[in-house]
């Protein structure tokens, strides 16, 4: 489709100049490298930057996505994670990769930080050919800095993160091939598209059902089209209206997942939108500083109090958009680049700003993953500046502050080691973090059974955080553990005051309240409300929900009801494939056929 917008004049853009002289030329440094040559130094320096994942572990979240999860574990997993909504977030493909990795590495947590490690330097290659693909100078470099970057350490090491990994390979591929794609342009006809086209839309998609972050991704191609070619014809944009369609149709899908299932009934509290807007401009010149200056990174940064009512605070907000609206009028003086890397940059933040809730936000407003995406226009700058002014002598500085890089990232990976290492360096770096102490109880309950030491943690993290409903279920766990049920159904009370809709603490207090083997303890009453607001939450798919209302029933001498309840949970059990719940329900179910109720033994 012909126009006659205007264009922008590019041969204005001094970075573009030499760039395009740099790919006939010897004195481009990118050129000294063939694309085997440049491959192979990608891969062997992320592989060495990164060695000390290789003897890491599990960490926090990552027992959940893998083997705790058991649509990983079970032979017809995969059929679920694609069609149905029983995750907390829909990114199918990259639970798929899960599940085929634990048919080969199982617990051994090594294969799958190789993995993670291999496709971040697999990315940064694309991301190298991308760059060279749109000319801007010093590609390669800014391929490198990617690699090697601190902060990029949370998304590689943690395997959880492989959302961001996975993603951003494809990423870069769509990004590729939609570049070779805008270069082909010129020589075709207008109603002619290349396979690059399909290619870039196919890959966008993957990244998609990887992990949504990159859902900006049609913006940037836009972006992509003024870059080379001066302007955005209605070409471009009809061009990228199934970028846009793709993006928008994952995107709903994701915002529903993570109301629904991964935040729930968690209270996230972004606040009122004055405040989300003033926590947005926070945001970008944190991870602008982040990506510039990477010291002191932290898993858990404290999460800011923000006053929207001080006009103070809208400051930095004002600052980006002032930082944006001077870049565009200053393209002619300056050239285009600062504009492109900036605007770039925010809008691939757009997504982790807080303009909508997301679970981690409980916690932090900022934390290194999410500009996992952001931060290649901000090595990509630097490269280009760095190769523009100082010419071969970038080379110098470029080596340097690759390795200064290499060496942060190096040391920030032994942080993941273990969850001991990791929550030890948080609260070392961020001593107001109670999820912090919450989970370094949690690893030290679930993993080494030491409950007096996880009793010591939950309480500290209680001191910090007294609202926190999560650290009083898993104190009232721990509570029982040591057999200590009277203060256990007191956490779990407590828990359900703060988060009335807690399905684990209507699931134990409704168990203890229905089977005690202490009369004290024994509410049949009760038990039966807690009970059934559990199967209601769980809608009626999680078979210890269904187990616990049964056993209520049974107590309340009402066995009909109790056995159509009871032959429900073991149907879902079976369905989930857990044998030993099967066996432990069925025994129950013999009870209440001969009309007892289920009592806890010694």
């Amino acid at each position: 489709m012909s126009t006659n917008a205007p264009r922008e004049n590019v041969s204005t853009s001094a970075a573009v100049k030499k760039s395009a002289k740099g790919d006939s030329g010897k004195k481009s440094l990118d050129l000294q490298f063939s694309t085997f040559t440049g491959f192979l130094i990608l891969v062997v320096v992320t592989l060495i930057v990164y060695s000390p994942v290789f003897r890491a572990d599990f960490i926090w979240d990552d027992n959940a996505m893998i083997w705790d999860n058991a649509l990983i574990r079970v032979p017809n997993g995969l059929s679920q994670i694609w069609f149905s909504t029983s995750q907390s977030d829909y990114f199918p493909l990259t639970y798929s990769s899960f599940w085929f990795e634990w048919r080969l590495w199982g617990m051994h947590a090594k294969g799958y930080h190789v993995t993670n490690i291999l496709l971040h330097a697999f990315s940064a290659f694309f991301l190298w050919r991308s760059l060279r693909a749109l000319k801007i100078p010093g590609a390669f470099w800014a391929a490198l800095l990617f690699a090697v970057h601190p902060v990029n350490v949370e998304s590689v090491a943690w395997i959880a993160e492989r959302k961001n990994t996975l993603s951003m390979l494809f990423f870069t591929i769509a990004l590729l091939f939609y570049v070779l794609f805008e270069n082909s342009k010129a020589k075709l006809q207008d109603s002619k598209v290349t396979n690059d086209y399909w290619w870039a839309l196919a890959a966008f998609t993957l990244a998609l059902l990887s992990k949504t972050a990159v859902v900006m991704f049609p913006f940037l191609a836009l972006g992509c089209a003024w870059w080379l070619h001066g302007r955005i014809t209605k070409r471009d944009i009809l061009g990228t209206a199934p970028f846009f369609g793709v993006a928008l149709l994952l995107g709903l899908a994701t915002v529903w997942f993570q109301y629904n299932r991964a935040i729930s009934t968690t209270v996230v509290n972004g606040g009122d939108v004055p405040t989300r807007l003033a926590v947005a401009g926070w945001n970008v010149w944190f991870y602008l500083y982040k990506a510039v200056c990477p010291l002191e990174l932290i898993f858990v940064y404290p999460r800011w109090n923000i006053d929207s009512h001080n006009a103070l605070a809208y400051l930095p907000a004002l600052a980006v958009l002032l930082t944006l609206g001077a870049s565009w009028m200053l393209r002619r003086t300056l050239g285009r680049a600062p504009f492109f890397a900036f605007a770039y940059f925010v809008v691939m933040l757009v997504p982790v700003l807080g303009f909508l809730d997301i679970y981690f936000f409980r916690f932090s407003f900022v934390a290194d993953h999410y500009q996992y995406f952001a931060i290649i226009g901000i090595v990509a700058f630097i490269a280009a500046l760095a190769t523009h002014f100082l010419k071969q002598r970038a080379v110098i500085l470029l080596v340097v502050l690759a390795a200064v890089f290499s060496v942060q990232t190096w040391r920030q990976a032994h942080i993941y080691k273990n969850h001991e290492t990791l929550w030890r360096d948080t609260l070392a770096k961020n001593p107001q973090c109670a999820m912090a102490e919450s989970n370094w109880g949690y690893h030290l309950a679930e993993t080494e059974h030491n409950y007096p030491a996880a009793i010591e943690h939950y309480v500290a993290a209680l001191k910090l955080n007294p609202k926190d409903a999560g650290t009083h279920y898993l104190y009232g766990v721990a509570l029982i553990s040591l057999n200590r049920i009277d203060d256990a159904v007191s956490e779990f009370r407590e828990t359900l005051k703060l988060e009335p809709d807690n399905s684990f603490a209507l699931q134990n207090l409704g168990w203890i309240e229905a089977t005690s083997k202490h009369a004290h303890l024994r509410n049949p009453e009760h038990a039966l409300q807690v009970a059934k607001r559990g199967v209601e939450v769980s809608k009626r798919e999680d078979p210890w929900q269904l187990d616990t209302f049964a056993a209520a029933l049974a107590a309340n001498g009402k066995f009909d009801e109790a056995i159509t309840t009871q032959e429900e949970a073991v149907a879902v059990a079976r369905r989930k494939n857990d044998s030993n719940a099967v066996a432990d329900m069925e025994q129950r179910l013999g009870l209440y056929r001969i009309r007892q109720p289920y009592r806890e033994s010694d």
